[in-house]
């Protein structure tokens, strides 16, 4: 018989008892999910547009359905390409609150644990559909779900990406295109979407070549930034959302995440039996006891 490394042993079980509690830390934090401490707070403080009854809507699916309606109730109405794209902006910032919505313990503790471990930010959800599960999504996030669902309804869409290093921050907005052009959309800083939908909304570089009315529209944001911002951009690949790589990382992450305390045991149980343990013994000062047999002495 082989000697029996009992130190692998203890350790393989600690490994099986701690992925096996996070897991159930994981089931029990989905079926009561933990509310961000920064928000709705947000909403007074931002002067941000929150409707919690649009909470409902946790799918894609759901939101085009709610625009849907929305369509309907302009029936009367000439119907134009941009109608869709205007109501679902307006949709998108009054469902959530801004704030940044990511893996944490409760849907992937292991995007998580590398996030943490890392430095890099690989645990943001990037999901639509696991976005419309929160209240709160940060500015790419929700310019994310709009881009998906725009997608789906045969648009052409575009990430406008901003940047103001002086002020450590960046900003994630979208251009849609229709009637032959590119609209601006920003559902996560609200601009004033009355002044841009009867311009039949600007482009990105409509906007920044009119200061005057890229103050007007932005009023509720800082004006210093806005220029930094509006001065320092990176317009994305037509119809590109997140990289591939992205999604699979978080899709494997997550269903690890649920599974990997059966996989420590599995690995545990054939530990077990390549060093002739049994799995009806065990081991008590050195000895090793039959659970069907007295100790030998």
């Amino acid at each position: 018989m082989k000697k029996k490394p009992r130190h692998y042993h203890y350790i393989l079980a600690l490994c099986f008892v701690a992925l096996f509690a996070m897991s159930i830390l994981d089931l029990i934090l989905k079926i009561k999910p933990v509310k961000d401490k920064l928000f709705p707070g947000a909403a007074v403080l931002r002067h941000e547009e929150f409707d919690p009854s649009l909470s409902a809507i946790n799918s894609v699916k759901k939101l085009d359905d709610h625009v849907a309606q929305l369509v309907k109730q302009h029936s009367g109405e000439k119907l134009d390409a941009g109608l869709y794209p205007q109501l679902l902006g307006e949709v998108i910032r009054k469902r959530f609150y801004h704030g940044l919505y990511t893996y944490s313990f409760g849907n992937n503790f292991l995007a998580y644990a590398v996030a943490k471990t890392t430095g890099k930010s690989v645990n943001e959800v990037w999901g639509a559909d696991e976005i419309l599960q929160s209240e709160y999504a940060f500015c790419g996030q929700q310019s994310l779900v709009m881009m998906n669902l725009l997608l789906q309804k045969g648009y052409d869409v575009r990430a406008v990406k901003m940047f103001a290093p002086e002020y450590k921050t960046g900003h994630f907005a979208l251009e849609v295109k229709y009637d032959n052009g590119w609209h601006f959309f920003d559902p996560d800083l609200e601009p004033d979407q009355k002044i841009l939908n009867n311009m039949n909304r600007p482009s990105f570089a409509s906007l920044k070549e009119n200061p005057q009315l890229l103050y007007t529209v932005y009023h509720n944001s800082d004006k210093q930034v806005i220029t930094a911002l509006f001065s320092n951009y990176r317009i994305g690949v037509t119809n590109q959302l997140m990289p591939r790589y992205i999604y699979l990382f978080q899709s494997v992450t997550k269903f690890l995440s649920s599974i990997c305390w059966l996989l420590c045991l599995l690995f545990y149980i054939l530990f077990l039996r390549k060093y002739d343990f049994s799995l009806g013994a065990f081991s008590l000062r050195g000895r090793y006891v039959s659970v069907l047999h007295p100790m030998q002495s």
